[in-house]
């Protein structure tokens, strides 16, 4: 799979680069485009990527961003939530409004990619 047949992922967490997120999602075979806040998110969904990571604690308001996402994209992408706690009210509003998952920080690259291909996402091997 070469760099321009790779799926694309926005990556909306303000900390994604240094935590690790960004790296990770490149080094499990997708194209990482690191958005800090909601208006760059917003810009790279309009391009239409395959998935969305989104971090509750990003400082927006993570739900109504997914369910926008989900309208101008039909639905047909897939939204996975990324946050510190699932007992969190913030990532209940999210999977109400569309996510189809969520993963607890810190996690690893093998975690993610096991909860995508979980969800239907084709990775490589």
């Amino acid at each position: 799979m070469t760099t321009n047949d790779k799926l694309r992922c926005v990556v909306l967490d303000p900390n994604g680069i240094a935590d690790g997120v960004v790296q990770m999602v490149n080094d499990i075979g997708l194209a990482a485009e690191p958005a800090i806040d909601i208006a760059v998110a917003d810009a790279l969904c309009a391009h239409m990527p395959s998935v969305l990571l989104a971090d509750v604690e990003a400082g927006v308001d993570v739900p109504d961003f997914i369910v926008t996402f989900l309208a101008v994209t039909g639905g047909e992408n897939l939204t996975v939530l990324v946050t510190a706690t699932s007992s969190d009210a913030r990532v209940e509003a999210a999977l109400a409004a569309g996510a189809q998952g969520e993963l607890i920080k810190p996690f690893t690259a093998e975690d993610l990619a096991d909860k995508l291909r979980r969800l239907g996402v084709p990775l490589p091997e």
